[in-house]
């Protein structure tokens, strides 16, 4: 059977009264500082089964399994080692289940060592050849790789390695990975460890030993572990009838781009798709050994379907026939080039398949999901962005794609160009020109996509190949002084060549940006400002000009002009501390009266000048101005009742303002503070005042007296009739 010996079905046994994992598409990652792992070695007291390895041989397989652990969790484990040297105990391997004996001693062998919850506490345990098969303990999906937990296995030389990441994962919240075979007639069968590719399907004993495949991108969503882009959402958005998108997948066993994708239907069906390629983790997968016609073949290399279950926490491979007119030439579970798999609402169809094991191979599918009976809506919204190309131009260099501005979260398909002409197999984020390369023209095509958006496909500038490969070099000027209370400052710069710059502030995403470019708020404090230029050639410096600086805080005064205002009267204010130019408004309250709006000067200074009504409410005032950028600040003052006026005598006017008759008010002092203005507002009137008014004989004394008395009488009295 091409060198097989027999399948293996390994965690065949859950630990009694453990869980199973929760459902949910997936655990968010909790990345666990270390795990350790307590390691216990069984010996048979029956005599009957022994170690074909040394411990030494046995110590090593693990310390492989703890550490492929740490790989596959792309160091989210931060740690997989051993504590302590391995403890022993004796079993009798012809009783069933030694593992539940191993498992219920734990706490003996390792007093005060939680194998449970987040404490990453791992139990390895080990029996000889043939005592028991692999077992492990559940752990909770939501704790997902922190979980700590027990784990059994046998000491096979050729597949112990693989059964002890099986067992790990369930620690960490995994199931049985499944897989599915149908008949011409349609009829199904699901065998609970046939998905032979993943960690968590059966374990595959061959004369050879055999490396585990990597985890899938069901595995490493479940687990927390994939990025957005490493497996992209592929679903209708609202509004959508049909969505068609293509993907580059990258090989899943490597470490960079899109190695896979989910796919929710319209019915709500999803499915988990992956590209096994024999690449990088994958390189000693047992499907990388066997082909057809043996019992292994349908384990191929290709892009794999997985249906994820309602549970959402297992799903099972999709198997199909090699010809469908013909079932007797047996299954495969992948597709290759030009196949097609369909469901209700969804068509995947393998365009394209790269040959050999490249990390930059790709599988390129595209998918088209539809749902007639949804409502027509508007048209997806289009991805917004640009791209161009950083670093040197000369062949043999790495030339990289900076895709800027897109919409959040777009996932990106690359495709580089020399001369207009793809470039086989230059589908990654960068590019090496090979040798021959000098004077063509690169450049990259970069294609958004996300669910819910249309794909937009843009094309960079082109950089020419053995030409100008000198970087550029900024020139910024110094900015604000250290203590600067300017918000919004200015900062320019220039290139000693032709160049377009991008700029970071406090270490932000870049953006494009030309000079001076004017910073928004910010807050007081220390902060940085960097540029970076790339020339024409599309050499980019390889570090930016920076420049670090100190706002000071800004102290907000406003000033009335007098304390207090007669009802009538004229008030001034003044505030400091703005921003230059900004617009400042004032407003006068207990009840609100709008004061307008002053631009700050050059200094940060506004100024107001209003009239207090003469039906204002007397009593305390506040003047609050305040500047969208710099806040608020204000001051008070008292509004005085002005005093009633004189009354009506029908004598002619006093000379100096007073005067009695129709018509004739008091003089009001509406400028002057009450240490210098005279008692209830009114200008006194003295004797030598009217004197200048009074001439001739003792007659006209008499009634200049009559005069002042009724001048001054409504001063207590009031006026009368």
């Amino acid at each position: 059977m091409g060198g097989v010996g027999a399948l293996l079905i390994s965690g065949g046994l859950l630990a009694p009264g453990l869980a199973t994992a929760a459902p949910g598409p997936g655990a968010a990652a909790i990345a666990t500082p270390a795990h350790q792992a307590y390691v216990v070695f069984v010996n048979d007291t029956s005599g009957q089964k022994t170690y074909p390895e040394t411990e030494e041989q046995r110590l090593a397989k693990i310390d492989t399994a703890l550490q492929r652990w740490v790989v596959e969790s792309d160091q989210l484990i931060s740690s997989f080692t051993r504590v302590g040297s391995p403890q022993t105990m004796d079993v009798d391997c012809s009783l069933p289940d030694p593992h539940l004996t191993v498992f219920a001693a734990s706490a003996t062998l390792f007093p005060g060592v939680d194998f449970t919850g987040t404490s990453g506490n791992n139990l390895i345990a080990m029996g000889p050849q043939g005592c028991g098969g692999g077992h492990g303990t559940q752990g909770s999906a939501a704790n997902g790789l922190s979980s700590g937990g027990k784990i059994y296995t046998a000491n096979e030389p050729t597949y112990g390695t693989q059964t002890m990441l099986h067992e790990l994962g369930h620690n960490f919240g995994l199931s049985h990975a499944h897989g599915s075979t149908c008949d011409e007639s349609g009829a199904c069968t699901t065998s609970d460890y046939g998905n032979l590719y993943a960690i968590m399907g059966a374990t595959v004993f061959a004369n050879n030993p055999q490396t585990p495949a990597s985890l899938d991108s069901f595995e490493r969503t479940r687990l927390g572990i994939a990025g957005a882009c490493e497996v992209p959402a592929v679903a209708l958005g609202a509004g959508q009838q049909t969505q068609t998108s293509t993907y580059d997948l990258f090989g899943r066993g490597t470490t960079d781009g899109t190695r896979g994708l989910r796919i929710t239907t319209p019915p709500g069906q999803q499915y988990s798709i992956d590209w096994r390629n024999h690449t990088g983790r994958d390189a000693g997968a047992m499907y990388t050994q066997y082909r057809p016609p043996t019992t292994f073949g349908r384990f191929n290399a290709g892009v794999t379907v997985q249906r994820i279950e309602p549970d959402g926490a297992s799903a099972t491979m999709l198997t199909h026939p090699v010809d469908p007119a013909d079932y007797s030439r047996g299954l495969v579970a992948a597709y290759t080039a030009g196949q097609t798999f369909t469901d209700a609402g969804v068509v995947i169809h393998v365009d394209a398949l790269e040959a050999g094991t490249s990390a930059t191979a790709t599988a390129q599918v595209t998918v088209t999901v539809t749902d007639p009976a949804a409502p027509a809506g508007p048209a997806a919204p289009t991805q917004t962005g640009t791209v161009a190309i950083a670093g040197s131009s000369a062949v043999g260099a790495t030339l990289t794609a900076t895709p800027t501005d897109w919409t959040p979260g777009s996932c990106y398909r690359y495709q580089w160009f020399q001369d207009g002409v793809a470039v086989d197999g230059a589908r990654s984020s960068t590019f090496v020109p090979p040798a021959g390369a000098d004077g063509g023209r690169i450049t990259v095509q970069v294609t958004g996509q996300q669910a819910g958006y249309q794909a937009l496909a843009v094309t960079s500038p082109a950089v020419t190949v053995g030409g100008d490969t000198t970087a550029p070099r900024t020139t910024l000027d110094p900015g604000p002084a250290d203590g600067s209370t300017d918000r919004t400052p200015t900062f320019s710069f220039s290139a000693d060549e032709d160049a377009t710059f991008q700029c970071s502030l406090d270490g932000g995403t870049p953006f494009p940006c030309t000079s001076p470019h004017t910073a928004p708020l910010l807050t007081p404090g220390q902060h940085t400002f960097t540029v970076r230029a790339t020339d024409t050639a599309g050499n980019t410096e390889p570090s930016p000009a920076t420049v670090t600086f100190t706002l000071g805080a800004t102290t907000l005064t406003v000033s009335v002009g007098r304390e207090e205002v007669v009802q009538g009267g004229e008030q001034a204010a003044t505030g400091t501390g703005f921003q230059p130019g900004e617009t400042v408004t004032g407003v006068m309250a207990s009840d609100p009266v709008d004061l307008g709006a002053q631009i700050a000067d050059a200094s940060g200074t506004v100024a107001f000048t209003w009239t207090v009504t003469a039906g204002f409410d007397p009593g305390t005032h506040t003047v609050t101005l305040t500047g969208p950028q710099s806040g608020s600040a204000a001051d008070g003052f008292t509004v005085l009742a002005a005093a009633p006026g004189p009354p009506t005598t029908g004598t002619e006017p006093v000379t100096g303002g007073v005067g009695t008759g129709p018509g004739a008010s008091p003089v009001v002092d509406a400028g002057t503070s009450s240490g210098s203005r005279p008692s209830g507002g009114v200008l006194a009137v003295t004797g030598t005042e009217i004197t200048g008014v009074l001439t001739g004989a003792t007659a006209l004394l008499l009634i200049g007296t009559a005069a002042l008395v009724a001048v001054r009488r409504p001063t207590t009295e009031g006026p009368t009739r």
